[in-house]
């Protein structure tokens, strides 16, 4: 198998240091607020078990992370921050801000559903950073990659984009290429 090019090993490294900021993400709110900020599978595991014993304040505390993941992919898709100097480094920035806060506030001794509001479009916008490696589509998780991919498509809609296609008959999963 030929050797991985320099620029996707650089983006398979920046991919698997976001997937452990989002698994540290996930298990400090799990933690601290029995819910996940980016796993979406587990909300909605635990919000049917909640539902299936009719604890259903609980169900929907572990729901409330879902629509703000949505929304955090939706705002980081629209956002044009790959067409523009040093875009990435300002999403970046704006991921560990919202992190930052999540994490104050549960210091300010904040109601858990604020670190929540916070915490749940952080991970969402950090799904947005890094979507390829190679031709290789990557997700931070697999409730979350569908639901990231979902906004993606939502918000590429909204801006009118095409959806996208094979880009060869080259483009295959044969095993001869590097992804």
């Amino acid at each position: 198998m030929p050797s991985l090019p320099s620029p996707f090993r650089a983006q398979a490294g920046r991919a698997a240091v976001l997937a452990l900021i989002a698994g540290y993400v996930d298990c400090y709110s799990l933690l601290n607020y029995q819910t996940f900020a980016s796993f979406m599978s587990g909300n909605t595991t635990q919000a049917a078990l909640h539902v299936g014993r009719a604890q259903f304040a609980a169900a929907a505390h572990s729901l409330l992370p879902i629509p703000l993941f949505v929304a955090g992919v939706f705002a980081g898709t629209c956002l044009p921050q790959f067409s523009r100097p040093h875009a990435s480094g300002r999403l970046f920035a704006l991921v560990a801000a919202l992190l930052a806060i999540g994490i104050a506030a549960a210091h300010l001794r904040l109601p858990g559903w604020f670190s929540i509001l916070v915490l749940s479009p952080a991970t969402g916008l950090m799904n947005t950073a890094i979507t390829r490696v190679g031709g290789q589509p990557v997700s931070l998780g697999y409730m979350s990659g569908d639901l990231n991919n979902l906004a993606q498509h939502l918000a590429l809609a909204v801006r009118r984009v095409p959806v996208p296609q094979s880009q060869g008959p080259w483009d295959t999963h044969d095993g001869d290429r590097p992804f």
